[in-house]
């Protein structure tokens, strides 16, 4: 019998012990890259009048296979590593969520001792695309004292604060927010420092209408709206600027006001208890 036809006749055979060989190969990888870099070794003080040209010669292929046999060890410390990440990753949301919260907390006590009011921080939880200028939801830490239509402010530093909306429903600690770009709000105005009153009407975008105002009233471009304190919502809170003046079907001047804050980037809010 030939070579040729002991191979094709054990072919499977001799695929076997093959393999075989190489996973044996494997499992000894110290064991061999150890006797490696003693034969690297040795060619390199025998064989070497020169050393530097010698050694790069019987240092590559060595090296290479070194690199080859430690590929499943450095794959299996990526994966770890990056799960590591990932890991760091959470918890370091999870820190600036609860650094995020205690700072808006203690904020909110600063300036309920401030302005003699009673303030409880709100966070914003979801905002729903298709109703994203009519409401938003809110989480709350004392669910138990809240009231339907309690108005709900937002903060800005230095010192200024601008009316976003009211209390619409509470359900455990979540409560959803009628924003006062909602075409459902209407609320009592006025322009700061001028005895002009008007009825504010949300238009699901950042321009609402200021209406019912009277045709004889001073009305002019760059005009201040704030609350006018009738109802529970304490006065002078800013809410937009008059941008341009119209007079309606029904007889009234027409106010166009638009926002003066990013309605767009509601996070932190304060739930104000009228006193």
């Amino acid at each position: 019998m030939t070579i040729n036809e002991f191979v094709k006749k054990n072919k499977p055979t001799i695929f076997f012990f093959f393999f075989i060989s190489i996973s044996l190969i494997f499992l000894s990888t110290q064991t061999i890259t150890k006797y490696i870099r003693s034969v690297r070794i040795f060619f390199v003080y025998f064989f070497s009048t020169t050393y530097l040209p010698v050694y790069k010669i019987v240092n590559y292929p060595f090296d290479t296979f070194n690199k080859f046999i430690q590929l499943p060890y450095m794959y299996e410390e990526n994966v770890k590593l990056k799960e590591f990440v990932k890991k760091l990753y959470f918890e370091k949301l999870h820190y600036y969520a609860v650094f995020g919260k205690k700072q808006n907390e203690q904020l909110v006590n600063e300036l309920s001792k401030k302005y003699n009011y009673k303030l409880f921080s709100a966070e914003v939880i979801s905002r729903d695309c298709k109703n994203w200028y009519n409401e938003c939801i809110v989480l709350v830490d004392n669910p138990t004292i809240l009231k339907e239509d309690m108005p709900v402010i937002l903060y800005v530093e230095p010192d200024k604060f601008y009316f976003v909306g009211r209390i619409w429903t509470i359900e455990k600690n979540i409560a959803k927010v009628l924003l006062i770009t909602n075409p459902l709000s209407m609320l009592p105005v006025r322009i700061k420092d001028k005895p002009i009153y008007g009825v504010l009407i949300g238009n699901s975008s950042i321009i609402l209408s200021m209406d019912y105002i009277l045709l004889e009233d001073d009305v002019k471009l760059g005009d201040i709206v704030i609350t006018s304190g009738i109802g529970n919502i304490p006065e002078g809170i800013e809410i937009g600027k008059v941008i341009d003046i119209d007079i309606s079907s029904t007889g009234f001047k027409k106010a166009i006001v638009k926002l003066n804050y990013n309605i767009n980037a509601l996070k932190n809010l304060i739930i104000l208890f009228p006193q």
